[in-house]
């Protein structure tokens, strides 16, 4: 699979990621374990796909995003958080 990139990404932009990939190539072969079990650095160690998996959960358009958002704050007293 090969990128595409969209015209508003700059030659620098471009240059910087194949830098990057370079050296996450580099690293995989170097040090497969520490490619796979990657990210190290990072905020939140494992992602909670529950609600991914709850098409309750679901909106498909801004529009039913909205009314799930409205419809949540009347069951938590105007907070949608």
């Amino acid at each position: 699979c090969t990128l595409e990139p969209t015209e508003s990404y700059s030659k620098a932009d471009l240059d910087e990621y194949v830098t990057i990939l370079r050296h996450v190539a580099e690293e995989a072969r170097s040090d497969p374990e520490r490619v796979k079990t990657a990210p190290h650095n990072s905020t939140v160690h494992r992602i909670d796909h529950a609600p991914l998996d709850d098409p309750t959960q679901w909106a498909m358009t801004w529009r039913a995003y909205r009314r799930k958002l409205e419809r949540g704050s009347e069951h938590t007293g105007g907070k949608t958080t």
